[in-house]
């Protein structure tokens, strides 16, 4: 049989190709049973395709709604923890992302901060001197907040 990749793409058992009267060119023609076979394959595959995509659009969207609301609840969970929320009232994630950001360069610029005391890992005896009121010296460097020194005696 000639042609039988076209066949099996239309869907149909046969291809049949006839001769034109008086030498004309060859044609092939379909019964009603055939096109009707036809009209069905590709009913079922245009279908197909689109439940396809429908599936995939789905799927996809799950994924970013998943993604989205995992943005939302990091985003105000980091707010929250540096009591911004009542600033970001009613914008959107981005904004709240991009105001956040804007906070920590703030919190980054800050010179007059509480500083750590130098640690070396060796454990540092004190004397009894160096105590005042069997405590440690609260002006002593690390001790002051904000650059403030508060006298205690």
């Amino acid at each position: 049989m000639k042609y039988v990749l076209i066949a099996a793409a239309l869907g149909i058992q046969e291809l049949s190709v006839k001769s034109g009267i008086f030498g004309g060119k060859p044609f092939a023609s379909f019964t009603e049973e055939q096109l009707e076979a036809l009209e069905k394959a590709l009913a079922a595959t245009a279908n197909a395709e689109l439940q396809q995509k429908l599936d995939t659009a789905t799927q996809e969207n799950s994924s970013l709604k998943t993604s989205n609301e995992a943005m939302e609840n990091a985003a105000k969970a980091a707010l929250e923890l540096n009591d911004l929320t009542a600033d970001t009232e009613g914008k959107t994630v981005a904004e709240q992302i991009t105001f956040l950001g804007e906070k920590c360069q703030e919190y980054g610029k800050k010179e007059t901060v509480h500083t750590i005391p130098g640690n070396n890992g060796q454990e540092v005896k004190v004397d009894d001197e160096q105590l005042l009121e069997g405590y440690i010296d609260p002006n002593a460097a690390h001790n002051k907040l904000l650059g403030i020194s508060q006298n205690v005696e």
